[in-house]
């Protein structure tokens, strides 16, 4: 991973989700895994989860794209997710919560939160550190 690149990952997503993002993210921008239950055993559905590489570079354009992603459907309204934040330094989980109906409302906050998301840069602080007594999320 390079130290001006962050990845975001974006958990329990459906099949529809998954080729939204493939439509609106630059191609390479974004992979997927799929978790699926053991052979024979009952469980959850599978899951996917997207894994969406962001640069200072591309932040704008992402943040847009994201901002599409995000005021489709049935995300009008309030947007209230926790997604994973990992850098060169390590990773924290980081709660996403924006209220906006389309994508023109939604663009300068996601935008803020990729910056934010950012460790060491100029326009935004780093991310607080946990407390070390803190519980760990499973």
């Amino acid at each position: 991973m390079a130290p001006d690149e962050i990845h975001l990952r974006i958990e329990h997503l459906t099949d529809l989700d998954k080729l939204e993002l493939i439509k609106v993210l630059a191609p390479g921008s974004v992979r997927f895994e799929q978790q699926r239950p053991p052979d024979g055993r009952l469980g959850e559905l599978d899951t996917i989860t997207a894994i969406v590489t962001i640069t200072l570079a591309t932040i704008n354009t992402a943040g847009f794209a994201l901002a599409i992603w995000l005021s489709r459907g049935g995300r009008q309204g309030s947007i209230h997710d926790q997604v994973e934040v990992v850098t060169e330094q390590g990773s924290y989980k980081r709660t996403l919560n924006i209220k906006g109906s389309s994508h023109d409302e939604l663009q300068p906050e996601v935008i803020k939160f990729l910056h934010s998301a950012f460790p060491g840069t100029a326009q935004t602080p780093s991310p607080p550190k946990p407390p070390a007594s803190a519980d760990k999320d499973e």
